[in-house]
């Protein structure tokens, strides 16, 4: 009779609703791949590396060339009345740029493209885990879903069995109120994990403008290290992509003093033209030079606050060092601490709760253990399954913040699912 019971709630368990498998697989690192190409965040970070790459070219050009005319003794009274005795002048003129003022305009642009550039590859970065820690979301959220269908599936199980035995008098009817409350309120952890895995899904495919299709998962992304009895230790030095924003934050305040220093020499503007003598119809050339007088101005307190802008920078990449490694410290140890809880689960905590809840069944069925101690052993397996979730989603949290702070592609090794 047990046999049959089992066999009509399996199918139960199996009538419920799943993912179609006709559905496409989409893995974290196309969710990725499509959330980077509609990532408002990314693209206006590579509009300014675009714009730092012209600013290249812009810094490269020399001043432009003037042109001048002017008119002379005209319009007056007597001998320069009308343009008789006019004088017509045509100049042209050119700044020329001393102190090194164009190649520390040109370094002042590179620098500027590499502070671009790292703030895009940063962005990149910070897209990249926010989906992977949306994917492993949605992928922790459905191992839950799957665990609660199980215990919808046992509970249902222990339903027809209490019937089965109270019909024989060998179990209470209280017994058989106990069990079918117990099925209303996994029922409702049902609908619960239901909606829970829904708005991660949501919310995943949202990131790439998209919407919940039926799309199915890499199950495979949330399987725990294969290396799960030791610890992986991180590196005392480790290169953070996030200093590469302030090594160019330093590397531009270093050109804005070489910058500022060269534009404190005047840049002095020759000339040279023609001039014509209306009057005795003669022409003569002309030559000069003008340069910039540095009595009201001597641009010291730019080179003062671009030596301040420098140490500044070079004292907040210090503090941006000291901090990303205390957070890479952090992060290593809860996920240090989540492969050994791992292990630990899943070598001795889940086995030893499932050899307990299938003694207390076949005592059970043997009518020497109560309805009680069934579901009492039956909650500590999914209390324990529930837990090596729990500690599957954190390790996978924590790596991939150790990725984001090192620039490394968070992955996953394949070991058995949960």
């Amino acid at each position: 009779m047990l046999r049959a019971i089992k066999a009509m709630c399996l199918s139960a368990a199996l009538s419920v609703p799943v993912v179609a498998e006709a559905a496409d697989l989409i893995t974290a690192d196309q969710a990725i791949n499509l959330a980077v190409n509609v990532d408002p965040a990314i693209k206006a970070a590579e509009a300014g590396a675009d714009a730092s790459t012209a600013g290249i070219r812009q810094a490269e050009r020399l001043p432009n060339p003037t042109v001048g005319m002017e008119i002379e003794n005209f319009g007056g009274s007597g001998a320069v009345s009308g343009l008789r005795s006019a004088e017509y002048t045509l100049t042209f003129g050119q700044t020329v740029e001393l102190g090194g003022e164009r190649d520390a305009r040109k370094a002042m642009a590179r620098s500027n493209a590499k502070l671009a550039n790292a703030q895009l590859a940063v962005q990149r970065l910070d897209t990249e885990k926010t989906v992977r820690e949306a994917y492993i979301i949605a992928s922790s959220n459905e191992a839950k879903l799957e665990l609660t269908r199980k215990r919808v599936s046992f509970a249902q199980y222990i339903v027809l069995a209490v019937n089965q035995r109270a019909s024989k008098g060998r179990d209470s009817a209280m017994a058989v109120r106990q069990a079918q409350a117990n099925v209303a309120q996994v029922e409702a952890d049902l609908v619960q994990a239901e909606r829970n895995y829904q708005q991660s899904r949501t919310r995943l495919a949202s990131l790439w403008n998209g919407t919940d299709d039926g799309f199915v998962l890499d199950k495979s992304a949330f399987r725990a290290p294969a290396n799960v009895e030791g610890v992986v230790q991180t590196g005392a030095e480790q290169s953070f992509p996030d200093l590469e924003l302030y090594e160019a934050l330093s590397m531009r305040a270093s050109a804005g003093i070489t910058l500022e220093q060269a534009r404190a020499l005047p840049d002095p503007e020759f000339s040279g033209g023609i001039r014509r003598f209306e009057g005795t119809d003669e022409t003569a050339f002309l030559i000069g030079v003008s340069i910039p007088f540095p009595v009201l101005d001597s641009n010291r307190n730019s080179i003062d606050r671009a030596k301040s802008e420098l140490l500044q920078a070079d004292l907040s990449k210090v503090s941006a060092h000291r901090k990303l490694t205390q957070q890479l410290a952090v992060v290593t140890a809860d996920r240090d601490n989540a492969r050994i809880e791992i292990f630990t689960l899943r070598a001795k905590v889940v086995p030893q709760a499932e050899e307990a809840l299938s003694l207390a069944k076949s005592g059970y069925d043997q009518g020497a253990f109560s309805y009680l101690e069934v579901t009492d052993a039956s909650r500590n397996l999914n209390a324990v399954q529930e837990r090596l979730v729990e500690a599957l989603q954190r390790y996978h949290i924590s790596e991939i913040g150790v990725a984001r702070l090192t620039g490394q592609g968070a992955s996953a090794a394949a070991a058995p699912g949960p």
